[in-house]
Parts: C-alpha cells; structure tokens; sequence
C-alpha cells in the first residue's frame, strides 16, 4: 500500500483542507493474523479526562469499495488491556461519507496509564484475518489487544488501486448527533507546540537526510580537540527522545562535516547531556581546534 496526503476533502469543509489517503498498489489477501489500518497512540495525560466518560467519535471517510469497516479503541497497559470494536458501513463508492458513533470509555481496568506512555491505541481498520476477528462488537473485550474487527469486514484490498480516504476524526466528551469538528477553534501554533512534542528536527521544508546547509548547526572545536553545541528545544518533549546527527553534505548519521575540510567528523546526540529540555551536539574524535563543525539533527520522542 502506499500512505499519501490528498486535498481531496469533504464537501463545505471549511475547517481541514486535506484528507489521509491509503491505495493497495497490488492486489493481495490476508492471511488470519494480518490486519491493515491506521492507528493513532493517545498519550495518558490527554487520555485521562475522558476515561469513564460517555464520548461521541466522529470522521468523514471516503472509499471505492462499500462495506463494512471498523474503528476500535484499545488500552494499552500490559496485563490490563481491553478491546472496544466499532463497526461501520460505507454506504456509496466515491462518495464522502460522515459517520457517528457512540461508546462510553469504561473498561473494567485500573491503573490507567495518565502519564506520557500511550495510554489508548485509535484504529481505522481496512481490513482483518480472522483471527483478528471478533463477534463481539461494541462492547469491551478484556485481556488482548489482538482483535480488529468483525467477519463482516470488507474484503478491501483484494483489488489493486483500492482507495480509502479519512479526514477530520475527532473523540469528544459527550453524546452529539453530528459533532461539528473542533480543529478550527485550536490555535495553529499550539498545534504545533504539539507536534514538537513528540519530534523536533533542524531540517527546514525538506526530508531528513536531504543534502542542505538550511537550518543546520554550527561550532568549532575547542583547543582539547573536541566540540560541540548544547540545543535547547522550544517545548519540553513528551520523554527524553532519541537523537540523531547528521552529516549536512551527505546525510550520514552520527557524524558533522568539518567545514574547512569538507571531512566528517564522528559526533554523537546522546549521552548525560540529553534531555526532555536540551540536548548537547558533542563530537566523538579529535579534531585539529577552531574547526569549524556542522551538523543537522532529528529528536525522536513518538508513542
């Protein structure tokens, strides 16, 4: 399958101006433990308001193939998990579609996780074997994390240039008939404090790795040998993330360019000086002092 973003969106949307595209580039069946869908991790500090709330689920979905598909929600705490499967149905090809649904987040578990591990697992799912399969839908299944959806599930993806378009899911406290979707009342700019919470990077409108000197870093060595530049992040990442160097002139990992040299230089991202604030560029090898050093990185803190 290949993942794309499309403009393609839901008539008089005037909030979001794209949609989640999934196309199967060849056909093919799935075999009883495989399942295709889209998951989304919910951190527990953003989780726990809505824990023993009744809640409303809405989102626009669009696909070649009418049928039977599923969301599910899931917790996910080791040794204390629970499934909730939620069927829907696709009712034209083509055609955007919005669906609502309802259910109550109150799994017979303790000890939810409202800290930053991922607390809850969202699922779109596409399609399921049967043994990812379940009857029992919309209703709390204890103790696995393994079921998807239903045997109604439709065959999607058993012809090649299969479609499936989503837009606008959102979960809310309460229960609404037709929700209208949130996103345009939260400011731009938190959003992206959000975002950065989870990944940070110095690369600008370009992909990690790209061959570019826009937005990298830059130091010299100090007279022992070595050096390095101590970043501080514009918001508090969600966990002490996972840092990588890169080389800007050829996108090497754990390695800087020496800019007098057009050389690499070993340098590492990790180590006491890494945080959920900051985090330090250091190099790993002697190099002559004044070099000057350059550097672009990538900070990992997902779910």
């Amino acid at each position: 399958v290949t993942i794309a973003q499309s403009n393609d969106t839901p008539p008089n949307s005037d909030t979001i101006s794209n949609s989640m595209q999934i196309t199967a580039t060849a056909a093919g069946s799935f075999n009883s433990d495989t399942f295709i869908a889209m998951q989304q991790f919910v951190e527990g500090v953003f989780f726990e308001p809505f824990h023993e709330e009744e809640c409303t689920l809405s989102f626009w979905v669009k696909t070649n193939r009418p049928g039977t598909y599923h969301a599910s929600l899931e917790y996910n705490l080791t040794g204390n998990q629970a499934t909730y499967v939620i069927p829907f149905t696709v009712d034209t090809a083509d055609t955007w579609e919005k669906k609502v649904v309802h259910f109550k987040f109150d799994a017979p578990i303790t000890n939810i996780d409202t800290g930053n591990g991922a607390a809850v697992i969202f699922e779109m799912v596409l399609n399921a074997g049967s043994n990812r399969q379940t009857s029992l839908t919309e209703q709390w299944i204890l103790g696995s994390l393994s079921l998807d959806s239903s045997p109604a599930q439709e065959n999607w993806g058993s012809s090649v240039n299969d479609n499936f378009f989503f837009t606008q899911i959102q979960i809310v406290k309460g229960t609404y008939s037709n929700p209208t979707f949130e996103r345009a009342a939260r400011d731009r700019s938190k959003e992206f404090e959000y975002v950065q919470r989870y990944f940070q990077t110095s690369y600008v409108d370009v992909p990690v790795q790209t061959f570019t000197e826009v937005g990298m870093r830059e130091f010299i060595v100090s007279s022992n040998g070595f050096g390095g530049q101590t970043i501080t992040y514009p918001v508090e990442m969600r966990a002490t993330p996972t840092a990588t160097i890169y080389n800007p002139a050829n996108g090497n990992n754990n390695q800087v360019r020496n800019a007098g040299t057009g050389g690499a230089i070993p340098a590492t991202g990790s180590g006491t000086a890494l945080s959920r604030r900051s985090f330090r560029i250091a190099t790993t090898f002697s190099a002559p002092s004044g070099s000057g050093c350059q550097a672009h990185f990538t900070l990992d803190a997902e779910l």
